[in-house]
């Protein structure tokens, strides 16, 4: 039995990978077409947290196995040290919160409480334990599935909407999270792009990545665009260094192409406007009375970025009452109702530093950049080399840029979380069976 199980143990690790990212997209375009479940925002939570507890039971028995000895991967690799350090931090906030109970379990729409952040931990194994050959199958059932979805999205059928949540959504509750997993995604597949060697494979990821690409700058996420035009732009050095000019300027092509065509420019217009307003504000605040302070509160920052300003605004002023601790995850919209009369009250701060910060206190945040700051260094080479690793490395890249301006979903961050785990596997691709 130890035998076999031995044996099969890494195929159950791509069975759940592909479990996730293949049949809980699958499930949850069938159950919005024939409702077997009540509640979309409960069926996605609960079929993740099954993947992310079989994943740990997996790791436990594989564990046993091989006999591996988890202190000496917590010696070798820091930064996971740093991350389970941020995660104390984070729970003992949590565990100091007017509401416990929300701040351990979330609500219902984000799911974002503290039980969220430990199954991220477990899916993150799963990543973690998925060999070169898995890992590639893995990627190529989230690229194609997602331009499945993009395709469907973009189709004006009335019988195939029926199975999407609305336009330009995929099976996300929100266009702004089709655009965030799409970030994922996109860089995914800008790497596997690059690593195909045979003609017909190349020109269909080709395809993948305009019709990615197109879905992302169609749904209007500024935040996310911006993202992988950064994405886009610092690939140029890896793209030089591994004379790759010819697929670097196809996709670039595509980019450019549909942002003109689309119109961007007016986003572009807006992100001007609010540094002008940014910058106007801190030249004035100064010699401002506390009247007009407020007044130009009300009347500018507020606006900013869709109201993001005034959830940044506000939230820093929570960070200054209370910044050691912090208020606990899910305790956040409370705060805003009784202290201050705004416009996005119910909503988070659409930025991860200033969300870490005013949920779980200096040294959650401060933990996690550590954490995030090792990874890059340690990893650093990857920039500019075609490694395995190059992918999720950028990814974190992408992923830290995005987080600036969106804020944390169970249903995105969790397909993060399993790509995070793969950056920890520093075993040579000659090595892997």
């Amino acid at each position: 039995m130890i035998t076999f199980i031995k044996k099969h143990i890494k195929k159950v690790y791509l069975f759940l990978a592909i479990s996730y990212a293949v049949v809980v997209p699958i499930i949850m375009m069938l159950n919005y077409k024939f409702k077997f479940h009540n509640n979309n925002f409960k069926l996605f939570p609960k079929i993740i947290y099954i993947v992310a507890i079989l994943s740990f039971i997996t790791f436990v028995i594989d564990t046993i196995i091989h006999k591996t000895n988890i202190i000496i991967f917590l010696k070798n690799n820091k930064s996971s040290l740093f991350l389970v350090i941020s995660f104390i931090f984070l729970t003992i906030a949590c565990l100091n919160s007017k509401n416990i109970e929300f701040a351990i379990f979330g609500n219902q729409f984000r799911f974002s409480g503290i039980l969220s952040y430990l199954f991220y931990a477990f899916l993150a194994i799963l990543g973690y334990k998925l060999t070169l050959k898995h890992r590639n199958i893995f990627f190529r059932a989230i690229i194609y599935l997602t331009t499945i979805i993009s395709i469907l999205s973009l189709i004006k059928i009335n019988f195939i909407q029926e199975f999407l949540f609305s336009e330009y959504t995929g099976v996300f509750f929100n266009k702004n999270h089709f655009a965030t997993f799409l970030i994922y995604t996109i860089i995914i597949t800008i790497f596997t792009f690059y690593n195909d060697k045979k003609l017909s494979i190349s020109i269909l990821d080709y395809v993948c990545f305009v019709i990615q690409i197109f879905m992302l700058i169609i749904n209007d996420t500024f935040g996310c665009y911006i993202t992988i035009l950064f994405i886009l732009i610092i690939n140029i050095v890896f793209a030089i260094k591994n004379k790759l000019f010819l697929k670097y300027g196809l996709m670039l092509l595509a980019f450019i192409s549909f942002s003109i065509t689309i119109t961007v420019k007016e986003n572009f217009d807006r992100l001007s406007y609010d540094l002008n307003v940014i910058k106007e504000f801190a030249t004035k605040y100064p010699d401002l009375s506390e009247e007009e302070h407020e007044m130009y509160i009300n009347d500018q920052i507020r606006y900013l970025g869709n109201y993001r300003g005034e959830l940044w605004y506000y939230t820093l002023d929570l960070i200054k009452k209370k910044p050691l601790i912090g208020y606990g995850l899910e305790n956040i919209t409370k705060e805003y109702e009784e202290n201050y009369i705004m416009e996005s009250m119910n909503d988070m701060p659409h930025n991860l530093i200033l969300y870490l910060w005013v949920s779980g206190g200096i040294f959650t945040l401060l933990s996690y950049l550590i954490a995030n700051i090792l990874i890059l260094i340690k990893y650093r080479k990857n920039f500019y080399k075609s490694s395995y690793l190059t992918v999720i490395y950028f990814i974190i890249i992408g992923h830290l840029l995005q987080s600036m301006f969106n804020n944390t979903l169970f249903y995105t961050t969790s397909m993060y979380a399993i790509l995070f785990g793969m950056i920890y596997k520093t075993i040579p691709p000659k090595e892997e069976k």
